[in-house]
């Protein structure tokens, strides 16, 4: 099974700590993705015709860290590896990957020439829910993965399964407390990503302002992936 961790506590530009445990037998570590803390970024509302763009948004101001994706046989294998974490102050969500109308996750192991950005999709209710998008929609978006792929621009990309069955961890004092989900605030979770490589900030917003989403209004963000 593959699951997405996506870590809050943003560390400083400085602080180069691995946040995530050693790797084990158990956990295979398929990405890690640091987001540059002071790097810019952009939230895109899509809403009739004219997408609105917030620019100068930062990893920092989302309170998110890292988004990692492993494989392990069961979200309680995660769990137990997750609470050998050596940060002070640990912060994660760990979220089963896959889309609810079986549009298959991108994974090209293509090595990146150019800066990388992660492209994120909020969730609303119908992504919380697990509603299948139309089918019109999904090969829309199997088409520009496709066309991404082969132009070497999308590395990777997947999305997301609802809180519902979603786990949260936060480290006080010595103890990682366990919350499961559903999270009530939608507006600010996660439904899925995509991880582009393009020449800068300006040329990955383009490519999310044109990509077919699910969502009739989606709200996206952009942002940097540390070096």
């Amino acid at each position: 099974m593959r699951f997405a961790i996506l870590q809050g506590a943003v560390l400083s530009a400085a602080d180069d700590r691995a946040a995530l445990p050693p790797a084990i037998d158990a956990v295979k570590l398929q990405e890690d993705l640091r987001l540059d803390p002071t790097g810019p970024g952009a939230r895109i509302h899509f809403s009739g015709h004219a997408p609105a763009r917030t620019d100068d948004l930062s990893a920092s101001e989302l309170g998110l860290a890292r988004l990692a994706i492993v494989e392990a046989d069961s979200r309680d294998t995660v769990i137990e590896w997750l609470k050998r974490a050596q940060a002070a102050d640990d912060r994660f969500e760990i979220r089963a990957t896959g889309c609810p109308g079986g549009l298959p996750g991108v994974d090209t192991d293509t090595s990146a020439n150019q800066p990388r950005f992660l492209v994120l999709v909020h969730a609303d209710a119908a992504t919380e829910a697990e509603t299948a998008p139309a089918p019109a929609r999904l090969q829309a978006m199997a088409k520009r993965n496709g066309d991404a792929v082969a132009a070497r621009v999308l590395l990777s990309g997947d999305g997301l399964g609802s809180t519902a069955k979603a786990v949260r961890l936060r480290r006080a004092g010595a103890s990682l407390g366990v919350m499961d989900g559903p999270f009530a605030e939608a507006k600010e979770l996660i439904a899925g990503y995509w991880l582009i490589q393009v020449e800068s900030l300006q040329a990955a917003i383009e490519w999310a302002v044109s990509y077919p989403y699910a969502q009739d209004d989606p709200v996206v963000d952009v942002l940097p992936v540390a070096a």
